[in-house]
């Protein structure tokens, strides 16, 4: 075969007329296919092999057809972004959890999660990882892929041994009394919820027995006989062993209402 421009032909090219009376003969290097278009005057045309072949360059030999085009040796600049079908991320947490960007076109990312750890979501902010909250009356425990719930007994979420003269009460906890003389507990300063919960217990080692005085504007609701409201006002017990469960039944005030829901002794109401 003679061209009017061989001189230009280039070792192991592709050589192809341009429809302008020349030939060209493009280099193929290695992991680059000729990829051809209808009626237009190129300068890569299509390759002809088989069926189900495409021509692939090496850099250095001829070009061969081949039924299959390995990517595994191909390496991108930059990740193949999501509007595109990518991810838009060169790599993942280890057993994370995947999640979408803060746009659709956002590269995805992942998070990790630690034992008893569960994804909680935040309008208009990406998710995160984090544990349960234990609520009154509610243990939360956390293991390997497990969280278990629990109630605590009776709506105490703590008990506390008192042997102290004084006692600053907070709410869902149960007290023991064991000081040798007396114990004046105080109520919480402002109850949080409806039916939040004390409670006070002669101890084996309370002989001095103990009394419950209020904050101001504070009452204690003892079946017909409330007592005064403020810091006057208590309740006392007679003897060792005796024991009282105060709810409130007011909302988020510091002045706040307690009443009994059950008592054992002959209880001074002042």
């Amino acid at each position: 075969m003679t061209t009017n421009d061989s001189i230009n032909l280039s070792a192991q090219g592709i050589a192809y007329y341009n429809g302008s009376g020349a030939f060209s003969t493009p280099l193929l290097t290695q992991f680059r296919v000729v990829v051809g278009a209808v009626s237009n005057n190129l300068s890569t045309p299509t390759a002809v092999g088989a069926t189900g072949t495409v021509l692939v360059g090496n850099t250095g030999t001829n070009p061969s057809f081949s039924a299959t085009l390995s990517l595994n040796s191909l390496s991108l600049s930059t990740p193949l972004g999501v509007a595109s079908g990518g991810t838009g991320s060169n790599s993942f947490n280890i057993n994370g959890v995947t999640i979408a960007g803060a746009t659709p076109t956002s590269p995805l990312t992942s998070l990790t999660l630690s034992n008893g750890q569960i994804v909680i979501g935040a309008t208009g902010a990406a998710p995160a990882a984090a544990t349960l909250t234990a609520g009154t009356g509610i243990t939360v425990t956390a293991g390997a892929n497990s969280i278990t719930l629990a109630a605590t007994s009776g709506g105490i979420a703590s008990w506390v041994n008192v042997t102290t003269a004084t006692q600053a009460m907070s709410a869902n906890t149960g007290y023991v009394t064991d000081n040798a003389g007396p114990v004046v507990y105080t109520l919480p300063t402002a109850a949080t919820n409806y039916g939040d919960t004390v409670i006070v217990v002669g101890g084996s080692s309370g002989t001095g027995g103990w009394q419950i005085k209020q904050n101001a504007l504070q009452t204690i609701e003892f079946g017909a006989a409330p007592t005064t409201t403020g810091t006057g006002g208590s309740l006392t017990s007679t003897n060792q062993y005796d024991s009282i469960i105060l709810r409130c039944i007011t909302n988020g005030t510091a002045s706040s209402t307690w009443t009994a829901s059950g008592a054992v002794g002959n209880l001074t109401v002042v």
